[in-house]
């Protein structure tokens, strides 16, 4: 699939999909690693995108750089969850902090970038 097909996807039947963004290249050269139930799904770095699609139910997110930050999230079939993960400036490296939000502009976010190359081993 291409990027837009996948900036474009439906969850699947019975599914949730959660994108994870990073739409700005601030701290770019930095990776911050995505995992939601403690699996890892990959990283990200400046205008890059991850997503994972879902059985519904309770989720945590997890992103890590020089710090970790969580947010807890209840996906429902047939819905779609953009999470923005905003670089914060940090000690040595970039510092991440995520937030939930709508559709309008996590869409708009997600147009500005591409998915990422840091999956996890197939």
């Amino acid at each position: 699939m291409s990027d837009d097909d996948l900036k474009n996807m439906k969850p699947p039947e019975g599914k949730g999909l959660i994108y994870l963004i990073r739409s700005k290249s601030t701290g770019s050269i930095i990776k911050f690693k995505v995992f939601v139930n403690d699996e890892y799904i990959g990283a990200t770095r400046g205008k890059k995108f991850i997503y994972k699609v879902v059985d519904p139910g309770h989720y945590k997110i997890l992103s890590k750089a020089e710090n970790k930050h969580e947010i807890e999230l209840e996906v429902e079939a047939g819905k779609t969850y953009f999470i923005l993960q905003k670089v914060r400036m940090g000690a040595i490296k970039a510092r991440v902090k995520m937030y939930l939000t709508d559709e309008g502009e996590g869409r708009t976010r997600l147009k500005k970038c591409k998915l990422t190359k840091i999956l996890p081993e197939q």
